[in-house]
C-alpha cells in the first residue's frame, strides 16, 4: 500500500510538473506568435506609406496594439512606422531666426546641454555626447563621466534632460534627434531623420512632448507617450479595415467587430 501510494504521488507531481512546463511553452510561443505578427503588420505598413496612407496607418496601429494590448513592450520598428505613418505627430510651425528652445521662461535651457539634479549632459562636436555626475561641489569636487553616446553620424549640437532626468535628447548636424535612457546609457528611439540639421532640442514641462529647431527655422513637435500617439492615430482614421485587407493583412476571413 505505502509503495503504490508513493507511487500515484510521485505521478501526481510529474503531472503537476509537465502540465507548467507545457504551460509556460504555450505562453512563449503565443508571445512569439505575437511578436511575429507585430513585425509582419509593421513591415506592411511601411510598404503602403506610399501606396495608401490610411491603410499604412491602420496597419500601424494594428501593430503596437497586438504587443500593447497584452501588456507586453511596444516594438522600437512598430513606434517607428506608427511616426511614419502620422503626419500629424509632427506640429511645425516657421520661426525665422529660431536658436535655443524652452516652453517656458522656468524650463531655458543650457547653451552646451541640459542639467537635472547630479547629472550633466554635454554636447560634443567629436559626434558623442558625454554624460556626467557632478560631486558634492562641480567646482571643486569636478565631474566624474558615466557615459559617451555614440550612435550619431554627425556633431551633436545640444542636449536635453527630460523633466525626471531619466531621459536625455540629442538634437545632430546629421538631421537626427535621438533619446537616451540614463539608468542604462542605451539608445531609445530615433524620432526624426531631418533634411536639415537639428540644432535645438527641449522636453515640454510633463515629458510627453518634444521640441526640435532646425537650421532654417523650422520647429517640430513630436508626442513622446505611446498612449498619445495612438491616441492621436485613432483620431486620424476616417475607416476601419475593409473585409480584403482584413484578409490579406490581419490573416482573417472577416472583420473583427469594433
Amino acid at each position: 500500500m505505502a509503495i503504490a501510494t508513493t507511487v500515484a504521488t510521485a505521478l501526481a507531481v510529474a503531472a503537476v510538473f509537465f502540465a507548467s512546463q507545457a504551460e509556460e511553452q504555450r505562453i512563449v510561443a503565443e508571445e512569439q506568435r505575437r511578436l511575429a505578427t507585430a513585425r509582419e503588420l509593421a513591415t506592411a505598413a511601411a510598404a503602403n506609406l506610399d501606396l495608401d496612407p490610411e491603410r499604412s496607418l491602420l496597419l500601424a496601429l494594428e501593430a503596437v496594439k497586438t504587443t500593447y494590448s497584452t501588456d507586453e513592450p511596444v516594438l522600437l520598428e512598430t513606434e517607428e512606422v506608427l511616426r511614419q505613418a502620422i503626419e500629424a505627430d509632427r506640429i511645425a510651425i516657421s520661426i525665422p531666426q529660431s536658436g535655443m528652445l524652452a516652453y517656458s521662461p522656468d524650463d531655458a535651457m543650457l547653451a552646451v546641454g541640459g542639467q537635472t539634479g547630479r547629472l550633466w549632459a554635454a554636447a560634443g562636436f567629436d559626434s558623442l555626447v558625454h554624460v556626467y555626475e557632478a560631486g558634492g561641489d562641480p567646482h571643486k569636487d569636478g565631474y566624474s563621466r558615466l557615459y559617451s553616446l555614440d550612435n550619431q553620424t554627425g556633431k551633436v549640437a545640444e542636449t536635453a534632460f527630460n523633466p525626471d532626468g531619466s531621459l536625455l535628447a540629442s538634437a545632430s548636424y546629421d538631421g537626427t534627434v535621438r533619446l537616451w535612457d540614463m539608468d542604462s546609457g542605451e539608445e531609445l528611439l530615433t524620432l526624426t531623420d531631418q533634411p536639415l540639421p537639428v540644432t535645438g532640442v527641449d522636453f515640454s514641462p510633463d515629458g510627453g512632448r518634444l521640441l526640435t529647431a532646425r537650421t532654417d527655422g523650422i520647429v517640430s513637435e513630436y508626442i513622446l507617450a505611446i498612449e498619445d500617439l495612438m491616441a492621436l492615430a485613432q483620431s486620424q482614421l476616417s475607416r476601419g479595415f475593409a473585409k480584403k485587407e482584413c484578409q490579406t493583412y490581419l490573416h482573417l476571413p472577416v472583420c473583427p467587430s469594433t
